[in-house]
């Protein structure tokens, strides 16, 4: 069993920059609607996830984000969500395509 400790990451690792944490934040919004189809919606969830996170990284273009994020209605987002979890290979598959569609809006802002 290996002891869990801190490295440094070597120097073909990424390191994450303030553009890898936008983009971490971006894919936090996106992997959130996957488990969030109840009230208040999806929509509002990840644009109260885009606004904690521009609090805290001025440098997030907020604006790009709810921009992006006002593309894709709440019935959208629950449809990809519901899909992502159907339990239907074919089904799932649409949903994770459409789920990339959506993440690849957002991360269009970084």
């Amino acid at each position: 069993m290996e002891a869990n400790i801190a490295r440094r990451p070597a120097p073909s690792e990424p390191v994450v920059s303030g553009r890898g944490r936008r983009v971490v934040a971006a894919v936090a919004v996106a992997a959130t609607l996957v488990s969030c189809t109840s009230d208040p919606g999806p929509g509002r969830v990840a644009r109260d996830i885009v606004e904690t996170e521009a609090e805290a990284n001025p440098a997030l273009d907020e604006d790009c984000l709810k921009r992006q994020l006002e593309r894709f209605s709440d019935d959208e987002l629950s449809a990809i969500s519901e899909r992502v979890r159907s339990g239907s290979a074919d089904v799932e598959e649409q949903g994770r395509a459409e789920l990339d569609e959506f993440r690849t809006a957002l991360e269009s802002c970084v």
